[in-house]
């Protein structure tokens, strides 16, 4: 904006003058909006590693302190905070001091740049280019090694960078692979993504054998139990001791194996002096599953929380393996 000048006297004028610098400034002035956060994978991008505190503040305490370069999961926010696991403690990170990212999936693909988009002998930018694929055309990629994505262009297979595509669908092989999950089970599976309402039966009524005894929820067991009751729309064989007791409670009659299955139950033993832990399946996607739960001893009624698969132990000590509820 140009410096303006008013020679003038008299505070009626002068009045008059402010009036209209403050006019100009409303004028010229546009609002910083915030910064919108959201769930999912942040790498710490602060090289004196970033504090984990007990809440969203930078007045709580400090629970320890993740590395520079660590990438950690974040399964909610509050404001420019996100909740995240590590070490096996959990707390709250400031997500101005990280960063998101970005996950690509097996698919169809829309080449966006404009000067086409080099495919390369193997996933880097100093690899030997074997073709160039044009703008706009489509095509399918069937791995993925971060930012970069497994494809085949006039019979050449090598890497492009994702950066510089656009998602359109996903593969055909994913597609058959979901049919083939829906179709293993006459059940139709809804995955739970919110807490139930205090009228759900399934968890706060005497029919959630943790209810009646006293021990609903908040408690891993108890939530555990009553969305397999919600998910069956019968009573579950479970156990109903401890978190650590229901893997090998094995004359429940359920199948178990160490691969997510839609609806199956997680289990934990935890520390040898822990009650362990369960959790329910809610979503599968590539390498990484979406667990619901709840939490006895840090009174957490309900949340969700995302697991790269192969690695639940990371998320609690002793992993046991998977119950597999649904047929």
């Amino acid at each position: 904006m140009k410096s303006l000048t008013i020679f003038t006297t008299g505070k009626g004028r002068l009045m008059i003058v402010a009036v209209i610098i403050a006019m100009v400034f409303a004028l010229s002035y546009t609002p910083v909006s915030a910064a919108t956060y959201s769930t999912g994978d942040y790498t710490i991008t602060t090289t004196a590693g970033l504090n984990l505190r007990q809440t969203a503040s930078t007045s709580a305490t400090i629970l320890t302190a993740i590395p520079y370069n660590k990438t950690v999961s974040v399964t909610q926010i509050n404001g420019n905070w996100g909740k995240t696991t590590y070490n096996s403690k959990t707390g709250w990170i400031s997500l101005e001091y990280a960063k998101k990212v970005v996950k690509y999936s097996t698919g169809n693909y829309t080449i966006t740049a404009s000067a086409g988009l080099n495919l390369r002998q193997s996933a880097s930018t100093s690899a030997t280019i074997l073709t160039a694929i044009p703008y706009n055309k489509t095509v399918s990629v069937t791995q993925i090694s971060g930012a970069w994505g497994k494809t085949t262009y006039n019979s050449k297979t090598g890497w492009i960078s994702l950066e510089y595509a656009k998602f359109v669908t996903g593969s055909a092989a994913a597609s058959a692979a979901s049919t083939a999950v829906a179709a293993t089970s006459n059940t139709k599976f809804t995955p739970r993504k919110t807490a139930p309402d205090s009228k759900n039966k399934y968890y706060y009524s005497d029919i959630n054998l943790y209810y009646k005894s006293g021990w609903g929820m908040p408690n891993c067991t108890a939530y555990a139990w009553g969305r397999a009751y919600e998910i069956l729309g019968g009573k579950p064989k479970l156990s109903t001791g401890d978190g650590r007791d229901f893997y090998p409670n094995k004359s429940d009659g359920y199948k178990r194996g160490s691969t997510p299955k839609l609806g199956a139950i997680a289990c934990w033993a935890g520390a040898s002096d822990s009650a362990g832990h369960v959790a329910v399946v809610e979503e599968i996607n590539g390498s990484k599953v979406t667990i619901s739960e709840s939490h006895y001893y840090s009174k957490v009624v309900f949340d969700t929380y995302s697991l790269t698969i192969g690695k639940e132990s990371n998320y609690v000590s002793n992993f046991q393996g998977y119950i597999y509820i649904l047929p």
